[in-house]
């Protein structure tokens, strides 16, 4: 049974053939832990360039919303000087058109915008009973400092 015994591995080789698996074991211990680390780290850098990324999009969303406000009060401006510019029956009848558009705010911030002389001539035009109650609505949007106070509470709620 000499046989037997070369056959099979004495006490050494089975210690080192452990010593050899645990170092292999912490070898692959070591490398996750690495990786993991690594992982880590790059997950900490994505998320911090995500914000700045977020931040970047919403500086650039609100400038851009600060130029298409701007061209569009100056769209209104140029509504303004027109109807200024033209007979107070036709002014009138543009005003109708727009409001008739369901864009009341605008008619609202385009009469404001008129000079009071001017006003008078187009607001006289509102003789039919329609007209007077777009009038009284447009009238009362003023009165209640609209659209400014919408935009105001919409800044406030957060929309």
């Amino acid at each position: 049974t000499k046989a037997d015994a070369s056959e099979q591995p004495d006490f050494e080789e089975i210690l080192a053939a452990r010593k050899l698996a645990s170092l292999d074991m912490d070898l692959r211990i070591r490398s996750q832990r690495t990786f993991d680390d690594e992982l880590t780290k790059k997950l900490v850098e994505l998320r911090e360039a995500q914000a700045r990324f977020d931040q970047r999009r919403e500086a650039f969303d609100r400038k851009l919303e600060e130029v298409r406000k701007g061209a569009k009060d100056e769209g209104l401006k140029e509504i303004q000087r027109t109807l200024q510019a033209i007979a107070a029956d036709q002014a009138k009848d543009q005003l109708m058109k727009i409001y008739d558009d369901q864009r009341i705010d605008d008619v609202v911030n385009i009469i404001q915008g008129i000079p009071i002389d001017k006003r008078k001539e187009i607001l006289a035009e509102f003789t039919t009973p329609d007209e007077a109650d777009k009038l009284h609505t447009i009238l009362k949007r003023i009165g209640d400092g609209l659209p400014t106070t919408q935009l105001i509470d919409e800044a406030r709620n957060g929309r």
